[in-house]
């Protein structure tokens, strides 16, 4: 279980480790901006590269400044979570949030946000209450959402607790978030977490009809349509047992049956759950079935919490890589000796890999990944062989889904944007991870359809757009967080003005816009973007710098893309110009993109020549996009 793994691709920077310093004084190097906006522009760069010293430093200074108190409260939200993320602060941290909350200004968000910080130390009654006061106060559908969602995680995470303590967890709780979770999925479906919380819920419940359509919302699966192939005959088996579920009165068999069915479907918890329901019979646990499932149901668990505390330590500069990887390869143990593995002499690293995947669809890779060591361990849900075609070359590529994400590396845990590694490429296979598209196509969609998402990112939009010029001025090739929210609203838009279209309406379009946004964005990212990683591998690319292998992936990631707009989130990014690959590709790009824009000027249609070009790069069509990413890749000439 200690393997080294290639490069990882993303949808967002990869950075160098930087070390935590407990200091808020100024640094002569680094200016502190003198607006509290700025504050926070520069506090999501810090984010993005890791560099929590620097945030906390930019953050703490921005207490200072005069602002609008919805700014300032997002200082102290994101204060409270250096505090109790990272230093394990936890009461320093609420007391912040507690005051952000105090203000006025969205104090939703900052009860979410206490949630959260409960919910991370499992005191279950505490994340309720402050989920239940943020549902009161919330402003908008977004926040109700999000404290909707909080409270199920409360009452799901208790009730689950209470399951592996021998109670059946029928709390009071559980069914209030029940109700929420199966009247939400129905008017929403395909939402990832709402979905799963629901499953669980539903289980521990015995309402085998709310987990089937909660099992159907999260795969996203429409009548007749098509399940991933790796998942397909656990989902056949649900279709069958989950209808007629009867709960306390199943049989054994049915049990055992069900059990084996959510862990082929790659719901390990909550096959767990199941199996340890105190009403059923012992024979169940004792089954050959049961106890494999079991045991790695409960090594996930403990896999999770070793690798958060690895990058909890790594973030603060420390972390012992050996160590880390001798813990994790340490939970392999119970699992092989509830599948009957003669361990004597041990298996080799490879041999348990084989066999987790045997069992479990399990991917595990121990290594080191943009200078830290971490983890990335999920579960396959789709395994196909695809040809990939770029120009007059060409590559056949596995190309395998992982669902069920215990850990997807240090940056995905430690980026508090929400961005996360997308995947990644080796000789001959691609390697997605699912729920990163997944949970994109979910915002694009609140943010077209949700009116208070919609006024607030118009809000957004409007206020960062006034910024930009000013910024390019500063620095013509830097980010532009206008430029970048304009780029973002525009690919939306026209991914929904094409279903509609097509005839599709109502209820069918939000599945078909979710459905089709993440296959556009997978095929840029993954076919395209990794798809070049191994044409280049096969050419044998000579690449002069290590920023050259991400920019001329990237090239291809939008040139290739049916929906170039799509594929420009993980390029017009706020890591620009960062010390690491990703971000010295970016930066690279944008300088051929305004070199593209100065000798094409009188082409685009409302270009402002007195103006700078960059903040005026959405005037470009699909099509002029293509030509601007073509002209800068040497394949193309």
């Amino acid at each position: 279980m200690n393997r080294k793994k290639g490069m990882i691709g993303g949808t967002a920077a990869v950075a160098l480790v930087m070390v935590w310093v407990l200091t808020t004084e100024c640094r002569a190097a680094d200016p502190l901006p003198a607006d509290l906006i700025l504050c926070l522009d520069e506090a999501r760069r810090a984010d993005a590269a890791h560099d929590i010293a620097r945030e906390r430093q930019v953050l703490t200074h921005a207490e200072t400044l005069d602002g609008a108190a919805k700014d300032a409260a997002e200082v102290q939200r994101r204060l409270a979570v250096l505090d109790w993320k990272y230093l394990h602060r936890f009461d320093e941290a609420r007391s912040r949030l507690l005051r952000a909350a105090a203000t006025g200004a969205e104090p939703a968000k900052a009860w979410i946000a206490l949630a959260r910080l409960e919910q991370a130390r499992a005191d279950y009654p505490a994340a309720w209450a402050a989920a239940t006061t943020a549902l009161d106060v919330a402003g908008n559908d977004a926040e109700r959402r999000g404290a909707r969602r909080a409270r199920a995680r409360a009452a799901v995470a208790e009730a689950a607790a209470l399951r592996q303590n021998g109670q059946v967890g029928h709390t009071g709780p559980l069914r209030e978030a029940f109700d929420e979770l199966s009247g939400q999925v129905r008017r929403e479906p395909g939402e990832p977490e709402s979905s799963q919380l629901l499953l669980g819920a539903a289980l521990l419940l015995d309402r085998g009809d709310e987990a089937l359509a909660a099992w159907r919302s999260y795969y996203r699966l429409t009548p007749g349509g098509p399940t991933p192939n790796v998942i397909a005959a656990a989902g056949a088996e649900l279709e069958r047992i989950l209808p007629r579920w009867p709960g306390a009165g199943a049989t054994p068999a049915d049990r055992i049956e069900l059990v084996r069915a959510l862990a082929e479907g790659r719901f390990f918890a909550e096959a767990a759950l199941v199996a340890l329901d105190p009403r059923a019979d012992a024979s169940v646990r004792e089954s050959a079935t049961v106890r494999p499932i079991e045991a790695y149901a409960r090594g996930l668990v403990a896999v999770r919490r070793l690798a958060e505390e690895h990058y909890r330590q790594t973030i603060l500069g420390g972390g012992d890589p050996d160590e880390f990887a001798r813990q994790i390869g340490a939970q392999a143990a119970p699992v092989l000796a509830a599948l009957g593995v003669d361990r004597q002499p041990p298996p080799t690293n490879a041999e348990v890999d084989a066999l987790l995947d045997q069992h479990f669809g399990t991917y595990i890779a121990v290594g080191w990944t943009a200078g830290y060591y971490d983890l990335h361990l999920g579960h396959r849900v789709l395994d196909e062989t695809r040809v990939v075609k770029q120009y007059s070359h060409e590559a056949s590529l596995r190309f395998v889904v992982l669902d069920s994400m215990v850990s997807n590396g240090f940056q995905s845990w430690a980026w508090e944007s929400g961005a996360q590694h997308g995947g990644w490429a080796g000789r001959d296979t691609i390697w997605q991870i699912r729920p990163v598209y997944a949970n994109a196509a979910t915002v694009s969609w609140q943010r077209l359809h949700s009116e208070p998402e919609r006024a607030e990112y118009a809000a957004r939009l409007a206020r960062e757009t006034a910024l930009d010029d000013a910024r390019a001025r500063r620095d013509p090739y830097g980010f532009l967080p206008g430029l970048a929210l304009r780029l973002q609203l525009q690919a939306d838009q026209a991914l929904e003005a094409r279903l509609v279209q097509r005839g599709i309406r109502d209820e069918d379009l939000r599945l078909a816009f979710l459905a089709e946004h993440e296959r556009s964005v997978q095929e840029s990212s993954i076919f395209a973007h990794e798809g070049r990683h191994a044409i280049d591998q096969r050419l044998g690319t000579k690449m002069g710098s290590p920023w050259q292998t991400e920019y001329y992936a990237k090239l291809s990631e939008v040139v290739f893309s049916a929906a170039p707009r799509l594929a420009l989130d993980g390029i017009f990014d706020a890591n620009i110009g960062d010390p690491t690959p990703h971000g010295q590709a970016n930066r690279r790009i944008m300088k051929g993109l305004v070199k593209w824009m100065k000798q094409h000027r009188r082409e685009i249609a409302g270009l402002d020549p007195q103006r700078p070009l960059l903040p005026q790069f959405d005037r470009l069509t699909d099509d002029q996009i293509r030509q601007a990413f073509r002209s800068m890749d040497p394949l193309a000439k």
